[in-house]
């Protein structure tokens, strides 16, 4: 039991630091494509 709760625990972090890394780089997508749409139009 306690090396379950040690696994999701685990997890939990993983994919809290993976949401965090994706939504950095749609952050910096949507920046991106704006700037792109300011000079393209």
């Amino acid at each position: 039991m306690n090396y379950y709760a040690l696994a999701m625990r685990l997890v939990t972090a993983r994919s809290l630091h993976i949401i965090q890394l994706v939504g950095f780089s749609n952050e910096l997508f949507i920046t991106f494509t704006s700037l792109f749409n300011g000079l393209a139009g």
